[in-house]
């Protein structure tokens, strides 16, 4: 084997076995990327140095028979290809977090699967009756046609889509060890699904859909401040939303905690949160209509807004290895199982010029 057509790294792959070699590749990447590996490989400090290289020399090593082709061998495989994805992971992940602004305004729901969901924003009677010693505590919910429920409002049809993009590894990147090449090109893929996602959610939210009930999520003189921000308005729609009506009568009295702006507010909007002193969050987008503002309630007190997650998903954007090899490279495949909606009206304050 010409091992040194793969880098310096001729003496790891002479002393241990190809398999060990590819076993400690995924952590060798990451370390490569300036990852903090818990419980790494033992192998994977010595090969960060040059992690694609010596992965494919491996691999070649495993495969090689005699009058094969040698690229093909080592990096039109599922052990490269499977490796990279998985040494990748961690920064697709990260970027994706950092972001998803969206998501600290949003709470998270799971489903089944990918067919088209019902979600309802379930509002029980929220007045806690006087239990006495020894009597009967009342049930709010004894079947179907005794439901002291009401179901506020339901977003027909919400769904997880899947968003997915290759990226090809080219023979040359991997013989020169471009890792971060790769990396930057995998950061920008989070970046992608970040804005996808939020995407989804500020569509539904500029278009402002019916609920069950036949009326749009926001309402003139409910959660609809038909003002420029200011600071007027801006006090107006706090109010608001501590002002809600429940099924009860009672007010929602949520607090106002982050505030969504359009690109054109951002300034302004951190400008007037900052000289009023208000603990409230900013997060600001392209994808609003211009003047167009959105206050929030925490979701971890009442989401207004929620992302929808796959069962058994430990996170919404991964690194796969691709399906498709070519002769001098191979993919990694970016993908993404995305949903966002708006749960009901409670929680929620829109506001634009009139």
């Amino acid at each position: 084997m010409k091992a040194s057509t793969y880098g310096a790294f001729t003496v790891l792959i002479e002393q241990f076995q190809p398999a060990e070699i590819i076993a400690a590749a995924p952590d060798a990447i990451a370390m490569a990327l300036g990852e903090n590996v818990r419980n790494a490989h033992p192998l994977a400090q010595d090969m960060a140095g040059a992690p694609l290289s010596s992965l494919a020399a491996a691999i070649e090593r495993k495969n090689t028979r005699p009058g094969s082709q040698v690229r093909a061998a080592s990096l039109g495989t599922w052990d490269f290809t499977n490796a990279l994805a998985a040494g990748v992971q961690g920064i697709i992940t990260r970027r994706f977090e950092a972001a998803a602004g969206h998501r600290r305004f949003c709470g998270e729901t799971e489903v089944l699967d990918f067919k088209r969901v019902d979600m309802p924003e379930l509002d029980i009677a929220d007045e806690l009756p006087i239990a006495f010693e020894l009597g009967e505590i009342p049930n709010e919910v004894q079947g179907l046609t005794e439901l002291n429920l009401r179901i506020d409002g339901c977003i027909r049809n919400a769904r997880v889509v899947t968003f997915a993009r290759r990226l090809g590894v080219s023979w040359q990147v991997v013989k020169n060890d471009q890792i971060g090449l790769i990396a930057d090109l995998i950061r920008l893929l989070g970046n992608s699904a970040a804005r996808t996602e939020a995407g989804l959610l500020y569509r539904e939210l500029e278009l402002n859909p019916a609920l069950d009930d036949g009326l749009p999520v926001f309402i003139d003189g409910a959660n609809w401040i038909k003002s420029p921000l200011s600071e007027t308005s801006l006090g107006a729609g706090v109010a608001a939303m501590r002002t809600f009506q429940t099924i009860s009568g009672n007010n929602a009295d949520l607090a106002a905690a982050h505030l969504l702006v359009a690109a054109d507010l951002e300034v302004a909007a951190r400008k007037l949160v900052h000289e009023s002193g208000l603990p409230i969050e900013i997060t600001a987008t392209a994808q609003l209509a211009t003047g167009h503002w959105y206050l929030f309630s925490d979701p971890e007190i009442h989401p207004a807004c929620t992302t929808l997650k796959l069962r058994g998903a430990a996170q919404p954007v991964r690194a796969e290895a691709g399906k498709k090899f070519y002769l001098d490279g191979t993919y990694i495949t970016a993908r993404a199982d995305l949903g966002a909606v708006v749960r009901g009206r409670m929680g929620i304050v829109r506001g634009q010029p009139a």
